[in-house]
């Protein structure tokens, strides 16, 4: 078990090593990508007993895709 976290942790920690060579300069809509999110989701949802409600406003940011994709994800 402390294996696992450990090799857990040390993936965590090359994978922020490798995002900081990761470029930030897209223009991202917030609002598209976090429904796109939402319907990745949507699935498992109800099994979890999770209600997903799309409620988004229309805001944009720059930065990397990939990462602010990843970040939603995580926060869902």
């Amino acid at each position: 078990e402390q294996l696992d976290r450990l090799s857990a942790l040390v993936r965590t920690l090359l994978s922020m090593s490798n995002l900081q060579s990761v470029p930030r300069t897209d223009e991202i809509a917030l609002a598209p990508l976090a429904e796109e999110i939402l319907t990745d989701l949507a699935p498992p949802a109800p099994e979890n007993q999770v209600t997903l409600r799309p409620d988004c406003r229309e805001v944009s940011m720059v930065g990397s895709a990939a990462l602010v994709h990843r970040l939603l994800f995580n926060l869902l």
